[in-house]
């Protein structure tokens, strides 16, 4: 159950809840392209504070969800909008996404095929792709590699697009912000929830970040729950490598214990 299926199911347990298309997605305006974090948090931060001057909403319980790419912002929500009451968190990244798209790299690349030299080189194309959102000269760099690798002998390497395609990516003004400095700040309440098998926001490369950027803002309610076997989207994997493909299913019980450590914090029946 995720979108548009959640705030019907925080409402049965008598949990308002708030959701908005983000930027140039759905009935939203504006547009994505440009945008950094902060600019998104800014708007997830709006609808914290349109949530605490309604007079049928408690402004002292109200708090944020996020998942994937959310997961970026809410931190920044968290530790720069008054009275957050809790975070919840599915699958967030504690590194910039320069380092989690390495991090995918890493994880899938062995099961296409590709060798620990090949991976060596698909790293460092990656990085200069990132530097080529931003630096003309990494771009014709990683054009010239494209185009060579046209004649075989580097299947790793893929195309980087025009330069407009490139830098009209969400990631451009993004690549290596790093969300550590605001977890540092955030006091309220924190469950977050990572995937065994998420190749994308893997366990051991995100949870020791968030633990120790939680410990040094002095946070002493922070709960951690990885959930073996199920993908970034919470769910078991289907037919497939890598979890990409999904059967739908969820854990049981995943709900009842994020609903159980809410109700807990905001003491809501």
């Amino acid at each position: 159950m995720r979108g548009k299926g959640l705030p019907q199911f925080f409402a049965q347990h008598g949990i308002a809840a708030l959701a908005y298309d983000k930027r140039g997605y759905g009935a939203s305006t504006g547009t994505i392209i440009g945008a950094t974090v902060e600019d998104m948090a800014g708007d997830a931060a709006a609808g914290v504070r349109y949530l605490q001057t309604r007079r049928d909403i408690d402004p002292s319980k109200v708090g944020v969800w996020a998942i994937s790419q959310g997961g970026w912002m809410a931190p920044v929500v968290a530790a720069t909008t008054p009275q957050v009451a809790f975070m919840i968190l599915h699958a967030a990244p504690a590194v910039s996404p320069r380092l989690q798209g390495r991090m995918e790299l890493v994880n899938t690349w062995p099961g296409l095929g590709f060798s620990d030299e090949q991976i060596k080189k698909g790293i460092e194309y990656q990085n200069l792709y990132f530097d080529a959102m931003n630096n003309d000269e990494a771009y014709d760099q990683a054009l010239a590699i494209y185009n060579q690798s046209k004649a075989g002998g580097m299947p790793w390497v893929w195309n980087p697009g025009t330069k407009d395609q490139l830098r009209a990516q969400w990631t451009r003004p993004n690549v290596d912000f790093d969300p550590v400095p605001f977890l540092e700040k955030v006091h309220c309440p924190v469950l977050a929830f990572f995937g065994g098998r998420d190749v994308l926001v893997p366990p051991d490369g995100n949870v020791p970040r968030l633990e120790a950027a939680l410990k040094k803002a002095g946070n002493k309610d922070v709960t951690i729950k990885v959930l073996p076997g199920v993908n970034h989207l919470f769910q078991y994997p289907g037919m497939g490598s890598y979890g990409y493909q999904t059967s739908g299913k969820t854990p049981p019980g995943y709900y009842d214990v994020m609903m159980e450590w809410l109700k807990k914090r905001i003491n809501s029946r």
